[in-house]
C-alpha cells in the first residue's frame, strides 16, 4: 500500500520557472515545478488471510524484525540452535534509475528504545508502527520530487527486499546494505507516482491547480475478439485518446486490465476506476438486501487493493445503475477509511430514494464526493 504523496508541509519549490513565472499559471509548465515528496509506506510478509482470523493461541513465525531460536537435531542426537530475523529494506529510484536514498532505508532496525537507528534514515521516518508481520510508515523523500500528472506523468521506482538473516546455501545473497548480513527471501518493485488529489471549493485540484476533466467512458471491446481484448487493443484506445486530447478515462463498467492503468501511468491519463457493480435490470434491490452487502464490499476492496498503487486512479466509483442503499454506504466508508487521498463518486446517490427516476442533490443520507448525473439536460 503506497501513498506516494506531496508534502503538505513545503510550498512549491520552482526549478526553472521565475517567481514571475511561478505566480503566472498560464504560463508555467507543471513539469518544470519541484516539490518536496512524502511516501506513505504500508508492507507486510503475506499469509492466508483465514489463518489469522482463526488465531488459535499459537506461535506464527513471519515477524518483522523478530528473532526466533530454532531447534534441530544433528547427527549425533545433539541440538543445534540458530536465529531467524526478518528485514524490509527500502529504496526509491527516481526517473533515470538513479537511487535517491544514500542506503536503502531500514525502518526495522531500531534501538533499544524502538526508534529507528540514526544511520538508518531516523530524520525521514514518521508514524513508525510494526504490528507482528504489517509495518506501516511514511517518509521523507530527500530533495525534490516531480509531480506526476496528465501533462508530465514523471514515474519514480520503488523496490522493497525481505531479507532473512539465517545463512542458507542456493539463497541471493543481499549487496543493498553493507551494513545488513543476510539473504533475500523476496523482491517487490513498482512503478509509482508523486502527486496529490483534493476537492476544494467545488475544484477538482491535481497538485495544488484546478484541473477540468474531459473523460470518456471505456468498455472492454474488440471488433474482432468481442469482449476479449489483446493488450495492443488496450494501447490503441489509450493513445487514440491522448491523440483527441482527452485527459481521462472511467473503466466502465468494471476494473480493467492491471496493462490499462500500467499505461495509463506512462502516458499520463486519469483514471476512475469502477467497481464491478452493475444491475439495472434490479435496480433497487441488491442494495438493499444484506445478502448481497458481503460481495458488493468485496468487489470494491479487490479494485482498491488491487489498483491503489498508481498514480493515475485519481477517484473510485462504485459501481453504475445498480440503486443507492445500505451496501453502497458500507462501501463508501470502508474505501475512504482505506485510502483517503482519493475522492469516490456514485451516481446513483443522486436519484430518489426509490427507482431510476430525475436526479435531486437534497438527499442527506448521499454517499459520494461528487455530483455526477448521467445524461444531464443541456438545460
Amino acid at each position: 500500500n503506497l501513498l506516494p504523496s506531496l508534502d503538505d508541509d513545503d510550498d512549491v519549490c520552482p526549478s526553472t520557472a521565475s517567481e514571475s513565472e511561478e505566480d503566472d499559471a498560464t504560463n508555467t509548465l507543471w513539469e518544470s515545478l519541484d516539490y518536496k515528496g512524502r511516501l506513505r509506506i504500508q508492507a507486510r510478509i503475506g499469509r492466508d488471510h483465514r489463518s489469522r482470523v482463526e488465531g488459535k493461541d499459537i506461535y506464527y513465525n513471519e515477524q518483522i524484525r523478530y528473532l526466533r531460536k530454532h531447534v534441530q537435531t544433528d547427527i549425533n542426537g545433539g541440538e543445534c540452535h540458530s536465529q531467524v530475523e526478518y528485514r524490509m529494506l527500502f529504496q526509491l529510484y527516481d526517473p533515470e534509475n538513479n537511487p535517491i536514498f544514500e542506503r536503502p532505508v531500514d525502518v526495522t532496525n531500531r534501538n533499544n528504545n524502538g526508534r529507528v537507528k540514526k544511520d538508518d534514515a531516523a530524520g525521514m521516518v514518521q508514524d513508525l508502527e510494526m504490528r507482528f508481520n504489517l509495518i506501516s510508515f511514511s517518509l521523507r523523500v530527500p530533495g525534490t520530487v516531480k509531480a506526476w500528472s496528465h501533462e508530465s506523468p514523471t514515474l519514480y521506482r520503488l523496490e522493497v527486499i525481505l531479507v532473512q538473516s539465517d545463512v542458507d546455501e542456493g539463497k541471493e545473497k543481499c549487496d543493498m546494505n553493507d551494513g545488513v548480513d543476510g539473504f533475500v527471501v523476496d523482491r517487490y518493485h513498482c512503478k509509482i507516482g508523486f502527486r496529490s488529489i483534493e476537492i476544494r471549493n467545488r475544484e477538482l485540484l491535481i497538485n495544488g491547480r484546478p484541473v477540468l476533466l474531459f473523460g470518456v467512458n471505456r468498455h472492454d471491446h474488440s471488433e474482432t475478439g468481442g469482449k476479449s481484448v489483446t493488450r495492443e487493443e488496450i494501447h490503441r484506445d489509450l493513445t487514440l485518446m491522448k491523440q483527441y486530447n482527452f485527459n481521462a478515462v472511467r473503466t466502465a463498467h468494471y476494473p480493467n486490465d492491471p496493462y490499462l492503468y500500467d499505461l495509463a501511468d506512462e502516458i499520463g491519463l486519469y483514471v476512475v476506476d469502477e467497481a464491478n457493480i452493475e444491475c439495472h435490470g434490479h435496480y433497487d434491490m441488491i442494495c438493499r438486501e444484506d445478502s448481497f452487502s458481503l460481495p458488493m464490499l468485496d468487489r470494491a476492496q479487490r479494485m482498491v487493493v488491487r489498483d491503489q498503487n498508481h498514480p493515475c486512479v485519481i477517484g473510485w466509483s462504485l459501481g453504475n445503475e445498480a440503486g443507492y442503499g445500505a451496501n453502497h454506504a458500507m462501501m463508501y466508508n470502508w474505501i475512504k477509511t482505506y485510502d483517503s487521498s482519493r475522492f469516490v463518486q456514485y451516481e446513483g446517490s443522486n436519484r430518489p430514494i426509490w427507482g431510476q427516476l430525475p436526479h435531486v442533490y437534497d438527499r442527506v443520507d448521499s454517499f459520494t464526493d461528487v455530483i455526477c448525473p448521467m445524461y444531464p439536460s443541456i438545460d
